[in-house]
């Protein structure tokens, strides 16, 4: 049986054992409704959602999270668990 994860790359690279990344990680995923964007911005005081819609494409849904740090975020849904691993173990790696 697959068992689909949920992979969150971040636009702007930081370490995944930031503390800082980690509460506002945690911030983001909290008020995640299913939109393809979560931006992080420290200067917003409540969460923003919207929609955009480039001429003749598919709507886009976004949010915007109050954090600690300015960063976006792109939440994937992922069936393939081994992809999912190798690619958190080298962003991990990365800030060695």
């Amino acid at each position: 049986m697959t068992i689909p994860i949920q992979i969150w790359i971040p636009f702007l690279w930081t370490s995944p054992l930031d503390a800082t990344f980690a509460r506002d990680l945690h911030r983001a995923q909290r008020e995640w409704r299913g939109e393809q964007y979560a931006w992080l911005d420290p200067d917003v005081s409540e969460v923003r959602r919207w929609m955009q819609r480039e001429e003749g494409g598919l709507p886009e849904y976004a949010c915007l999270v109050p954090s600690e740090s300015l960063n976006g975020l792109r939440p994937r849904r992922s069936m393939n668990c081994v992809a999912a691993v190798i690619l958190t173990i080298s962003s991990m790696l990365r800030c060695l």
